[in-house]
């Protein structure tokens, strides 16, 4: 009898043994080599999007789970190594929202199994949460000589203060000039006169640029450039014959032909733009004539050229 309560007894202390090991391991049936069990790796490729006062973040699971399945994942969001706040969860991802726009967060994230917590994962690069800014309105643009003067509204409120404008001009796809400013005025220089561009306004914040305003044409243009003026004698008769390199970029409307007897002037005169020449007859052989010439455009008036003289005279019988 006292042999048999032994019996049981070791039996009984077997089994409370094996209860007394814990959850790590598992008492296999027989010899087999008890399995030990871990808590997971870390979570792989944690990736960030920054959105309107929120970050949606997303993750692979882990290379391995410690042998037991994952139950959840821990998201952290860190402001000075601080973490502001925790988001526990079993998908793969999630959006963090209540974020502060403009401020800078760090992210982690961590599985765990029944085991426990497994590492955090290797901290993310910094990242911000931002509101983007509207496309300014009411843009205009005033050509000038080599330039345009660019005006625009500030865009709607989107929560996030305003930091600075990018306005920019474009000659097909090809940007050809662009200015920074922190107030809604900019002049574009450098431009081509007659040209025609493309001029779209940018608004920035503290993180991010918003989209462009609608496009708007504008074409430098300036008063035109000075005449070249020849002259070609006649018997009593002059013909004044001029030529114009630069039409300021814009087209010539008119010239004004001035004629002068010494420094008298006597005669002015309107030329259209497709002539490029005047025939003045009825004049004294003998007697000293000079002209000048203008030419006037949408924009003005430009520079008078200088005088040129010429004295009609009886032109031989051929």
């Amino acid at each position: 009898m006292k042999q048999r309560l032994g019996v049981y007894a070791l039996s009984l202390l077997a089994i409370v043994g094996a209860f007394g090991c814990g959850g790590e391991t598992e008492e296999p049936p027989g010899n087999r080599v008890p399995v030990v069990f871990d808590a997971p790796d870390a979570p792989q490729r944690l990736a960030l999007v920054p959105g309107d006062a929120q970050v949606t973040a997303s993750w692979q699971a882990p290379a391995h789970n410690g042998g037991r399945s994952i139950l959840s994942y821990t998201l952290r969001a860190l402001q000075g190594g601080q973490v502001v706040k925790t988001e526990t969860l079993t998908a793969l991802g999630t959006t963090v929202t209540g974020l502060t726009n403009g401020a800078e967060y760090v992210f982690t994230v961590a599985a765990t199994n029944e085991v426990g917590e497994g590492p955090q994962s290797e901290p993310s690069a910094p990242v911000r949460p931002r509101a983007i800014p509207g496309a300014p309105r009411e843009v205009t643009a005033t050509p000038a000589n080599r330039s345009a003067t660019v005006s625009w509204t500030a865009p709607l409120d989107t929560g996030m203060p305003i930091t600075g404008y990018t306005v920019r001009a474009l000659s097909g796809e090809t940007v050809v000039a662009t200015e920074s400013v922190t107030g809604t005025t900019a002049t574009l220089t450098g431009l081509t006169n007659g040209t025609s561009y493309m001029v779209t306004v940018t608004a920035n914040n503290a993180v991010v640029s918003g989209p462009a305003s609608a496009p708007v044409a504008v074409t430098p243009r300036t008063v035109p450039g000075v005449p070249t003026v020849t002259l070609e004698v006649g018997d009593a008769t002059i013909r004044v014959v001029w030529t114009l390199a630069d039409d300021g970029g814009s087209p010539v409307d008119q010239f004004i032909i001035r004629r002068y007897v010494g420094e008298t002037l006597v005669r002015t005169s309107f030329g259209v733009p497709e002539g490029f020449s005047l025939i003045v007859n009825g004049l004294t052989n003998g007697e000293t004539y000079s002209f000048t010439v203008t030419a006037r455009n949408a924009v003005g008036t430009g520079p008078t050229s200088e005088r040129v003289s010429g004295t009609p005279q009886p032109q031989p019988e051929p």
